[in-house]
């Protein structure tokens, strides 16, 4: 009876020390692509951090802009003052289509898979 329980415990050993450097080759893999990917989630974060600080720069030349557009008489201010909609105010304002967040994620992982190839 002893012999049986010892067989099954030393089973029981053997299973979880296979399974335990199973576990540790995987974990290994995992930490080895992790690493990988590092210099393209800190690229990533450059980027976003650049984003972040031109959208703060063109809000204030957008806010310098329209105040001067209100001192200005004629300007697309005052043409909305004077009954005119916001699109034929804003007529003479040249805009530049900004693309979409997701837009700039998925082109952020082409460039860096890329320049991985």
């Amino acid at each position: 009876m002893t012999l049986m329980v010892d067989t099954l415990i030393l089973t029981a050993l053997c299973a979880c020390i296979v399974y335990a450097v199973v576990l540790h080759l995987r974990l290994r893999r995992l930490k080895d692509a992790l690493e990988g990917l590092r210099p393209a989630l800190e690229g990533f974060s450059a980027a976003a951090e650049r984003t972040e600080g031109s959208v703060q720069s063109l809000r204030f030349v957008a806010d310098h802009i329209s105040a001067g557009a209100r001192r200005k008489a004629g300007g697309w201010w005052t043409g909305t003052e004077r009954g005119e909609t916001a699109a034929e105010g804003l007529r003479h304002v040249s805009t530049v289509r900004v693309p979409a967040k997701q837009d700039l994620i998925r082109s952020f992982f082409e460039t860096a898979r890329r320049s991985q190839v």
